[in-house]
């Protein structure tokens, strides 16, 4: 199943997707903090997390790698 870009943005903004790729399971929704560093990441070509980043970045940051079909980065700072 192919996820599209605009499933992402919704499960970002805790909408329901389209294509129905989210889980209930599965944290998704960003905060105000989060979506900046959502934003940074996408410019960047990878996303850094410390040990209070959530698990909902990481995840929105892998379902939108594997939307644009590039390579799933995360630095651990």
């Amino acid at each position: 199943m192919k996820i599209l870009i605009d499933d992402v943005y919704r499960l970002a903004k805790g909408k329901p997707s389209r294509k129905k790729i989210g889980s209930r399971a599965i944290p998704a929704r960003l905060n105000k903090y989060e979506w900046k560093e959502f934003e940074i990441a996408q410019k960047k070509g990878f996303l850094k997390v410390n040990s209070k980043t959530r698990d909902s970045l990481k995840n929105i940051w892998y379902l939108y790698c594997k939307s644009k079909n590039i390579e799933y980065r995360i630095i651990n700072l």
